[in-house]
C-alpha cells in the first residue's frame, strides 16, 4: 500500500502534464480569431418595411455594411450605411434572438484534403483540395488570360456551399477558390467597407464559370478536378458570412451551423 501511494504524486503530475499538453495542442489547432454574434428572428415581424422571417438570420457581426447594437432594455438598433446613404431602425428585443460563437481558424489538417459538413435544412457544404484540370483563368469577358497567381490556381483548396435565400427558401451554389496564409485557410478578413476593429468572416466571389454553365451544378469533379474555365466576375459579387467554430466542428454559413460529417467524406 505504501508503494502505491508513493507513486500517486507522480501519476497525479503526469495528468496534469498531459491535461496542460492536450489543451496546448487544442488551442494550436484552433487558434481564436474573434467572437460573431448573430441575430434571429424568433417569429415573423416587420420594422419599416422590412420583413422579417421566423428562424432567419437579420444581420450578423461579419456583415461589411450592417450592424445591431444594443439601444435600450427594450430594442436593438439596426444601423447601416450603403454607399454614403446611412439609415437605422429598431427592432424589438422581445422578437430578436442574439446568439454568440467563438470563431476559430480552419487549418489544412483540419480538411485533411477533403471535409464535408452538413446543415440540419440538408445543405451541404464542402472543402476540398482542387486542380485546375488544364482549365483557365480569363478576364470579365473570357478573351484574356489571366492569373493573379498561375501556381495558386493550379491547385488550391475550394469552398462549394449551398444555401437558402432569405427571401424566397431557393438554394444558391456558392463556390470560391480559398487563399492560405500562416498555416491557415483565410476565412477571415479586414473589413474593407467599413472601420471595425475586428476580424470578419467574409468570403466574396472573385471567379465564375465560363457563360453557358448550369448556376446550380458543381464546376468541380468529386475528385476535385476543375470542369470548366473560370471568368473574373464583373459587377457586384455575391459574398457569404463564413466562421469555423470549433467547439461544434461545423461551418457557419450566412447564419446557418453545417456540422462535419466524415460519413460523407468519402464519397
Amino acid at each position: 500500500m505504501k508503494q502505491e501511494k508513493s507513486f500517486m504524486p507522480i501519476i497525479m503530475a503526469m495528468m496534469v502534464v498531459m491535461s496542460f499538453v492536450c489543451s496546448c495542442k487544442s488551442e494550436k489547432n484552433a487558434p481564436v480569431v474573434g467572437t460573431l454574434t448573430a441575430y434571429y428572428a424568433k417569429e415573423d415581424f416587420s420594422v419599416n418595411d422590412r420583413e422579417y422571417k421566423k428562424g432567419k438570420l437579420i444581420c450578423d457581426s461579419n456583415d461589411p455594411l450592417n450592424h445591431v447594437s444594443d439601444e435600450d432594455e427594450s430594442n436593438f438598433r439596426y444601423s447601416g450605411d450603403d454607399g454614403g446613404e446611412e439609415y437605422s431602425w429598431l427592432l424589438p428585443k422581445s422578437k430578436v434572438e442574439k446568439k454568440v460563437y467563438t470563431m476559430n481558424q480552419l487549418t489544412p489538417s483540419d480538411i485533411n484534403g477533403k471535409a464535408c459538413f452538413v446543415a440540419e435544412n440538408g445543405c451541404v457544404a464542402r472543402i476540398f483540395w482542387s486542380n485546375s484540370n488544364g482549365h483557365k483563368f480569363y478576364n470579365w469577358n473570357g478573351k484574356d488570360e489571366k492569373y493573379r497567381d498561375e501556381e495558386r490556381y493550379k491547385e488550391c483548396f475550394v469552398l462549394s456551399a449551398e444555401w437558402l435565400t432569405s427571401w424566397d427558401n431557393s438554394k444558391i451554389l456558392f463556390e470560391e477558390q480559398l487563399n492560405e496564409k500562416l498555416g491557415n485557410i483565410e476565412l477571415y478578413c479586414e473589413n474593407k467597407y467599413r472601420q471595425y476593429d475586428h476580424l470578419i468572416g467574409f468570403l466574396e466571389e472573385y471567379w465564375c464559370n465560363k457563360e453557358g454553365w448550369d448556376y446550380t451544378k458543381s464546376a468541380y469533379e468529386k475528385d476535385g478536378k476543375l470542369l470548366v474555365d473560370q471568368w473574373e466576375v464583373d459587377g457586384i459579387p455575391e459574398y457569404i458570412s463564413i466562421a469555423y467554430i470549433a467547439e461544434k466542428d461545423a461551418l457557419y454559413i450566412n447564419g446557418t451551423l453545417y456540422y462535419k460529417d466524415t460519413s460523407r467524406e468519402s464519397k
